[in-house]
């Protein structure tokens, strides 16, 4: 893949780019996802449609070249990253879970 021409931001119109966006934020959410991810679509041209492909939890490499055209740089990134993690690592030591369940009645 590092031979491959990238281009950033894909020009697929702005339509298009707000439905991957979208659905890229709601797959995020959906499976409880923190820190960086890379969501991989597939377009069907003829008859328009968006499919999610996959959701790659460990993007090579932090997919950084998503980034760098933003002006984010790598120190940065790496630094929010591991500034996410610790908030998501406090929120969970501190939130207690419950579940009640009475395996006894029918």
């Amino acid at each position: 893949m590092a031979g491959q021409a990238r281009l950033v931001p894909a020009p697929i119109g702005e339509a298009l780019t707000y439905d991957v966006q979208d659905l890229a934020v709601r797959a995020f959410r959906a499976i409880g996802a923190s820190g960086v991810v890379r969501v991989d679509f597939l377009y069907q041209q003829k008859s328009k449609r968006l499919l999610l492909n996959e959701i790659n939890t460990l993007p090579g490499s932090l997919s950084y070249y998503l980034w760098e055209e933003d002006g984010l740089r790598f120190d940065q990134l790496v630094s929010m990253l591991v500034e996410i993690a610790l908030a998501r690592h406090e929120e969970r030591r501190v939130t207690i879970y419950s579940f009640s369940a009475n395996l006894l009645t029918k």
